[in-house]
């Protein structure tokens, strides 16, 4: 026959009972829920040992129920598959907290009472949920897997001892609603160094608190991925310090990236993508790009200086003179110049090749305007701010001086 006793404390381990005799009801899953559901098969005159996947995924099952947002609890099975449910939020949620619990307690849902306490056999212990009084073998509707006996419940019928059948419950609770937006300071960016202030707020407006928050962020240029050179870290949000995202704060996460030139020259935008994920929720999108401003410029300035040959003493040119010409080609934009080379229209009627570069103006951080060409008229790479010099030479010819 079927146990009577509560006497005797339970063993480390609880087990627990479920026994329902209720009037049945229909039931739909809320919009916005997850549903925790345990389902296993029972062959008639069976007795699970507590290593038994009937007795380890229903003590996983009962540790795992919410402590908050549980909306409706259903118990079903092969034998009775509309079975019978607690749709009112409050009773259910109180319902789930006994039954994760183990408390001996009342509840009325529906017009029934919910009743759990302790129910077994010496040494092996159960919590049962019951209406009425607990640890009756004439429920005909009770799940009790880790009883210790083949009196293990039944969904029709009496329960100890039951048919052969599957048995489940299912415990819905809303999901958590969120919303995540990112921005960025500057959203424009033309100049390095610089550092991009990235922010991404997560508003957790309903559901259950968030105990597991993961907000994940990642950092491409034109699709090739960059890092962050710090963060994402939380900078505010938990108001009361529990390291939950409670419903109506929103947390805010923030990180940087420091620009270089390479960016710069690179041109697109800097776009960071996060991602907040909530048990039972869907993952939340959102992102925010630093526009990159290309502006490439580059001045050039020319002087001349006229070297007298020897025997020539008037002020202006003559034949065999030389024409020493000097340029400064100043990188005055954003981007990096390659293959800088001038190209001077010469009118004269000698012999003239184009400048060649002598020396750089390394205004600024030493070493990124480094000359990679063979050729001397060509300097490899000019950084913004920095400035090359050439240098050319003519020699006047007696031609010059009769086309004048």
């Amino acid at each position: 026959m079927f146990p009577k006793t509560l006497a005797g404390p339970p063993v480390p381990s609880t087990w627990i009972a479920v026994l329902f005799t209720l009037t049945m009801l229909a039931f739909a899953f809320p919009a916005g829920a997850a549903t925790l559901t345990y389902s296993q098969n029972f062959v008639a005159g069976t007795v699970y040992p507590q290593t038994s996947v009937q007795v380890t995924s229903w003590n996983s099952f009962r540790a795992s129920l919410p402590a908050s947002a549980v909306t409706s609890i259903r118990i079903y099975g092969s034998l009775n598959p509309a079975g019978v449910s607690c749709t009112t939020p409050s009773l259910a949620q109180q319902i789930a907290d006994n039954l994760r619990n183990g408390a001996t307690s009342s509840v009325n849902c529906g017009g029934s009472t919910y009743s759990t306490g302790l129910c077994g056999i010496t040494g092996v212990y159960s919590v049962e949920i019951a209406i009425g009084v607990i640890c009756r073998c004439e429920a005909t509707i009770a799940v009790r897997p880790a009883i210790g006996n083949a009196n293990w419940g039944g969904i029709s019928g009496a329960s100890c001892p039951a048919a052969t059948q599957t048995m489940s419950v299912d415990v819905t609770f809303a999901t958590a609603t969120n919303s995540l937006s990112a921005s960025v300071a500057p959203a424009t960016i033309s100049t390095s160094p610089a550092v991009l202030a990235y922010s991404f707020s997560v508003t957790h407006v309903t559901g259950a608190s968030i105990a597991t928050p993961s907000l994940t962020a990642t950092l491409a240029q034109n699709g090739s991925p960059r890092s962050f050179a710090s963060g994402p870290t939380l900078s505010s949000g938990d108001a009361n310090a529990n390291g939950q995202i409670d419903a109506g704060e929103t947390w805010v996460y923030s990180a940087s990236y420091a620009v270089g030139q390479s960016d710069i020259d690179n041109g697109g935008a800097l776009l960071a993508s996060a991602s907040f994920a909530a048990p039972g929720g869907p993952t939340t999108l959102a992102s925010a790009q630093a526009v990159i401003t290309q502006s490439p410029s580059l001045s050039v300035t020319k002087t001349a200086t006229l070297v007298k040959a020897p025997g020539n003493s008037g002020a202006h040119a003559e034949t065999g003179d030389t024409i020493n010409y000097a340029y400064v080609a100043t990188n005055t934009g954003n981007l990096t110049l390659t293959s800088v080379r001038l190209n001077d229209m010469h009118e004269g009627h000698g012999a003239w090749s184009d400048p060649i570069h002598i020396s750089l103006q390394d205004n600024g951080a030493a070493g990124n305007s480094p000359d990679s060409s063979p050729d001397p008229a060509v300097w490899g790479s000019v950084a913004p701010g920095d400035a090359v010099n050439f240098a050319a030479s003519y020699t006047v010819t007696q031609q010059d001086i009769d086309m004048q």
